[in-house]
């Protein structure tokens, strides 16, 4: 019975995963560092050159975070669930880039908009970190390359 459950729950996280890395591709393409929106983005809230230098690096910068997203899924009780806060955290800051025009004039929306993507990635850096943790606890090691296999053919079909 309990090889059945665990079964069953490997089931459904490596098909969670495959639809959320679909998911990902398309967040990864509209809505973080590096994506032609963002850029087009950032420069329509006016960037200056030096600014523009700020977006290229955020995503390197976010990596100095992976370390952090170790320490949550050391101390935490379920990866699972980290993984989740982080993602969702994460993605959802991507909403207010929207409001900033509205809400601030141009040259300081420019530097909110690089904060809350800064935030967004960082976040996303601890969340990988932690999610590569957890798939690394449900998909037995027989099974890893399969799983990202599928995974990876998944994300880009």
């Amino acid at each position: 019975m309990i090889s059945t459950q665990k079964h069953s729950e490997l089931r459904s996280t490596v098909n969670v995963s495959i639809s959320e890395g679909v998911y990902t591709q398309i967040y990864i393409a509209l809505a973080t560092a590096g994506s032609a929106f963002v850029t087009r983005f950032a420069l329509l809230l006016g960037a200056l050159p030096a600014q523009l230098g700020i977006l290229a690096a955020i995503g390197q910068l976010a990596l100095v975070f992976q370390p952090f997203g170790f320490t949550l899924t050391r101390r935490g009780t379920s990866r699972k669930t980290i993984v989740l806060k982080l993602a969702t955290v994460g993605r959802a800051l991507a909403i207010f880039y929207g409001i900033l025009p509205f809400l601030f004039p141009r040259y300081i929306a420019i530097w909110v908009f690089l904060c809350i993507l800064a935030l967004s990635t960082s976040l996303h850096a601890m969340g990988t970190n932690a999610w590569i943790a957890w798939i690394s606890d449900m998909v037995p090691e027989r099974l890893r390359g399969r799983f990202f296999s599928w995974r990876s053919r998944s994300s880009w079909s």
